[in-house]
């Protein structure tokens, strides 16, 4: 069945967003209150979760639509994702000890989960998560956990392993964040434009808006 994601409650006197960001794709499985997307409006910045668990089945409002509250940002099967993978689970044949042992240990090498803030850190700087120490709760990547990392890059530390012991491996493989990120744009001068959130779109008119009716000017008095 399936089932509309709705642009939910945004606050007092807030009646729309822009469509930041999806987190997920059609096609992708998901969980009850697993975050879907990402809204930006005048005051904060919030994710919409998903009522119920299924797939995304399709996505209404893409990335930097205005949406209404209440109005539909996608659409969800119900239902979807649970049939998945109970298939999968059908073995045919048994395991040995050594599989048994492997598939045990999968939940512990899976991705860590980044919050907004940290995944937009994450991608502006290129980096690969899984290089990240996680000291967060839950081992999540926290944004310390990202500037301490930085910080380390920046200052030319060695890794800890030594370059002799390394000879004979085998060489590092690109990380699918920077490989993925298509080459952003850059003026002759070397500037970039980069689109401003809301919330300083927000605060840009309201600067101008003092330069335009404030007196700026300096007086003197002898």
């Amino acid at each position: 069945m399936a089932v509309d994601i709705i642009v939910p409650t945004l606050g007092e006197s807030v009646n729309e967003a822009t469509v930041a960001k999806w987190l997920k794709n059609v096609g992708d499985a998901v969980g009850v209150d697993e975050p879907l997307v990402e809204l930006e409006t005048d005051k904060v910045s919030l994710e919409v979760p998903s009522p119920s668990a299924g797939t995304l089945s399709k996505i209404i409002a893409i990335d930097g639509a205005e949406v209404a509250v209440g109005s539909v940002l996608g659409n969800l099967d119900e239902g979807a994702a649970e049939l998945t993978p109970t298939a999968e689970l059908t073995p045919t044949a048994e395991p040995s000890a050594g599989e048994g042992q492997n598939a045990a240990d999968k939940p512990q090498s899976r991705a860590p989960e980044l919050s907004p803030a940290v995944r937009k850190l994450v991608e502006e700087n290129r980096i690969d998560p899984q290089q990240i120490t996680a000291t967060g709760a839950k081992g999540n990547i926290t944004k310390g956990d990202v500037l301490e990392f930085l910080k380390t890059q920046d200052s030319g530390t060695p890794s800890v392993v030594p370059a002799e012991t390394n000879k004979h491996s085998a060489p590092p493989l690109p990380s699918h964040d920077s490989a993925d990120l298509p080459p952003r744009p850059v003026d002759e001068r070397g500037e970039e434009r980069v689109r401003m959130s809301r919330l300083r779109q927000v605060i840009a008119r309201r600067l101008k808006a003092a330069q335009n009716n404030a007196a700026i000017l300096t007086t003197y008095n002898e």
